[in-house]
């Protein structure tokens, strides 16, 4: 599959502007296109408010962006301060300051450049979002909202695919960012794709409010060993609503490092789930690897 980390070392970069036939074709702007990309400029602007002066920014971004567009097929960032212009020279002076002190930041480099990812026909695609937490707040707003973009943008461009969210408790911890979930799994589903959110942290995953819409979206779970964690134990036997059979099974799993794994796999089916112990064997070369000196 294809594996994207996202970082601020710039490994990967994720363009948040798409090509022009995706924004303006035919003569007509495709206005969801738009409010996404003047949504990215909010909040790498941090333009939030709701007032009259917010929106006069908003204005003369909104106009920027149709003349980059007219302009480029293939924008990115740094293409957009020479497109900034408007009578009130002051507001202008400021949106091209701010914009370039973006840019300025190393770690627009994530964003600020062509796309380095190419889906091909791979059918996995995996978000690795472990170093999001890293960031400050504004970027991990930012690059949640465009992964959640991205996400679905691949539902679109690869049939019959699977899409992984590592460490998936950094994606939603952002209230603001439920809705755009939400529209992904809704998305997903719709296009045949898969999404699969990986956590091995239950506690901090539950007391998230996105995590019960997430369970409601599932039809498979897998759960792997929670090992000496009681607390997590039982309230994921209360909160999957475990039979007596599924709960003995779940808190018998162990794994046993360089050998195997065992896992407890639950399925959806029709009002009812079918659930079952899957053994899965571990490459001792994998474990020695992995734990073996870096150099």
């Amino acid at each position: 599959g294809v594996f994207i980390p996202v970082d601020p070392k710039g490994q990967v970069v994720l363009n948040p502007f798409p090509h022009r036939d995706s924004v303006y074709k035919d003569g007509v702007w495709d206005t969801s296109a738009l409010n996404y990309l003047r949504l990215i400029l909010d909040l790498v602007l941090e333009v939030r408010e709701k007032s009259m002066d917010a929106d006069l920014y908003r204005i003369i971004l909104s106009k920027a962006l149709k003349n980059m567009y007219l302009s480029v097929e293939q924008p990115v960032l740094s293409d957009l301060p020479q497109f900034i212009e408007d009578e009130d020279r002051e507001k202008v002076k400021i949106l091209v300051k701010l914009l370039k002190g973006f840019i300025d930041d190393p770690v627009s480099k994530m964003i600020n450049g062509l796309s380095t990812i190419r889906y091909g026909d791979e059918p996995f695609v995996i978000y690795d979002l472990q170093k999001i937490s890293g960031l400050n707040e504004k970027l991990k707003e930012l690059l949640t909202f465009i992964v959640i973009q991205e996400a679905k943008r691949t539902a679109f461009e690869i049939t019959d695919s699977f899409i992984l969210f590592d460490e998936a408790a950094q994606l939603i911890k952002d209230p603001r960012l439920a809705d755009l979930i939400e529209e992904l799994f809704a998305t997903a589903r719709k296009y045949n794709t898969g999404v699969w959110t990986v956590t091995q942290n239950y506690l901090s995953f539950k007391e998230l409010s996105l995590s019960s819409k997430i369970k409601i979206n599932t039809t498979a779970t897998i759960f792997l060993s929670h090992a000496g964690d009681e607390e997590a134990k039982r309230l994921v036997s209360s909160d999957f609503g475990f039979t007596e059979q599924e709960k003995a099974a779940f808190d018998g799993l162990k794994t046993v490092k360089g050998e195997y794994a065992l896992a407890l796999f639950r399925v959806q089916s029709g009002d009812s789930f079918e659930s079952e112990v899957v053994r899965i064997e571990l490459s001792p070369l994998d474990y020695a690897v992995a734990t073996s000196d870096r150099e």
